[in-house]
């Protein structure tokens, strides 16, 4: 059986407990997945710079890996969460122009908005949607999960 890899690319910053609660969520979900770090250290809020660093990485991984990556301005308002397929892997993030680095690249092989109440944890923070809905979603895929049960697939970001 080929490992589960999920990547974890974040603005948290490496002295807090969010980067460790969202791993937490990940682990209880999926225990086997093997987590890569890429960068928790992107700006605060800066969608470019966590572009840059997804699009140098999504080469480096094989098919099926899934990428989860939260460096979200819009926290706490009301904006989509998408999972999307590019390049046979996996992107699961807010739609705030993360993906447009690898969308350039790769054509999009599908779009999910992430509204699956039964895929979420069961109290949704307004300011900590990485732990409390994208980390379940991303555990989702990365177990193999059919990406239709999280939400209605989308034509475009």
């Amino acid at each position: 059986m080929k490992p589960r890899i999920l990547t974890l690319t974040t603005d948290f910053g490496i002295g807090g407990p969010y980067v460790a609660a969202m791993k937490g969520v990940l682990l209880d979900l999926a225990p086997e997945t093997q987590i890569v770090d890429v960068c928790h250290t992107i700006s605060p809020q800066n969608i470019l710079e966590g572009a840059f660093v997804l699009a140098g990485i999504v080469d480096a991984f094989p098919h099926g890996t899934v990428h989860l990556a939260v460096v979200d301005p819009g926290v706490g308002i009301d904006r989509r969460l998408v999972a999307a397929r590019l390049a046979e892997q996996w992107f699961v993030l807010p739609d705030n122009g993360l993906i447009t680095g690898i969308a350039w690249k790769y054509p999009f092989q599908g779009i999910w908005e992430i509204t699956n109440p039964s895929l979420r944890r069961c109290v949704v923070s307004n300011t900590f949607h990485g732990r409390d809905i994208l980390a379940p979603a991303a555990a989702h895929l990365v177990l193999g999960g059919d990406p239709a049960e999280l939400g209605a697939p989308l034509s475009r970001l």
